[in-house]
């Protein structure tokens, strides 16, 4: 009886080593096998020469933490910035292999470019994993396709920007790029611009209250997109530029370079399909389509907006001024995805 005890014992310390062996190799085959990948990026499309930019990515992978080098080249290969950077927060991954489960960890740093003209730029990132035993050199990382940015090769191991030092009429087309309809528009008029010089007035009335505007000035649905224009749908107020008069319901980069507005913010409601939006805002065409500033319609550009995505997605959580809502209560809302933005004063953003 007491060898038997013994033997049993002695299978189960050998299960339980094999077990933690075999949890061990899988594991270690996790993070030799699965090399880490571009899990999102956030950084600029169009950039200009000696201004400071952010640049935000994540990595997917099985190691507990990575450095990552991040190179960006001219177009004859020189090196114009580089980083090291390590994560600043850690999360659990979306995949797993076998038992072992990924980990998704976010960078962020600022870089800066000296270059002159006009030139694709080249991005690589370089991941180290950390303490590892076997291997801590640094190995190219891959960046998967449709993360909304060009490829700069056939492997996917880099993407490509845009660097100008006259930026607007490439970033005006980065912007009807990626445009569709049902997405919304703000204006921004320049800085100082006095009232009936710019895009609407610093204030509106509202049932005999003036209320102040923010930063926007006037927003709009996409009501269609041209391969070179957009045409609007907003509330025409009497003010001058966008929204005055029906002639400016459709926008090009022309017009819009023309006119007095610092910045142009393209923005989508964030899990709403191309073929809801469609649906959404050509309801709201038909029930807007002639409306005004509080006037005889009784709304007014932000109203609009909001009204027509209310019977899908709440837009009001962007917060109000004196309890009315403004373009930058859209912005503000926690539903919305700012998609591109247009500076025409070549401020970097």
């Amino acid at each position: 009886m007491k060898k038997l005890k013994v033997l049993f014992i002695v299978g189960f310390l050998v299960l339980f080593a094999n077990t933690a062996f075999s949890g061990n190799a899988t594991y270690e085959k996790a993070r030799h096998r699965l090399p880490p990948i571009i899990y999102s990026i956030d950084i600029p499309e169009v950039v200009k020469p000696n201004n400071d930019y952010t640049f935000k990515w994540t990595v997917m992978g099985y190691h507990d933490t990575y450095n990552i080098v991040i190179n960006v080249y001219d177009e004859d290969g020189n090196k114009l910035d580089t980083d090291t950077v390590s994560p600043h927060s850690i999360e659990s991954g979306q995949y797993a292999w076998g038992n072992v489960n990924s980990f998704k960890f976010f960078y962020e740093t600022t870089m800066n470019f000296n270059f002159s003209g006009s030139q694709e730029l080249t991005i690589r990132f370089f991941a180290s994993p950390v303490d590892d035993p076997i291997d801590n050199t640094y190995l190219s990382c891959i960046v998967p396709g449709g993360l909304g940015y060009e490829p700069g090769d056939t492997t996917g191991r880099k993407i490509k920007i845009f660097g100008s030092d006259t930026p607007n009429e490439r970033l005006w087309s980065v912007l009807l790029q990626k445009a569709r309809v049902g997405d919304i528009l703000l204006f921004a008029p320049q800085a100082g611009c006095e009232d009936g010089n710019c895009l609407g007035n610093s204030t509106f009335n509202f049932m005999g209250l003036n209320i102040p505007y923010g930063y926007y000035r006037h927003a709009a649905l996409i009501y269609r997109k041209d391969f070179d224009s957009i045409q609007l749908l907003h509330a025409r107020g009497p003010g001058n530029g966008v929204g005055s008069e029906e002639s400016k319901d459709t926008i090009t980069y022309s017009i819009l370079s023309d006119g007095p507005w610092e910045r142009v913010a393209l923005l989508r409601v964030d899990n709403v399909s191309n073929l809801w939006a469609k649906k959404i805002v050509n309801d709201a065409y038909k029930k807007f389509r002639n409306t005004g500033y509080g006037l005889v319609w009784g709304t007014y550009c932000s109203e609009l907006v909001l009204n027509a995505y209310k019977p899908l997605v709440d837009l009001s959580d962007g917060g109000t001024t004196f309890g009315v809502y403004t373009p930058d209560s859209i912005i503000n809302s926690g539903n919305i995805k700012v998609i591109s933005v247009v500076d025409f004063s070549y401020v970097p953003f």
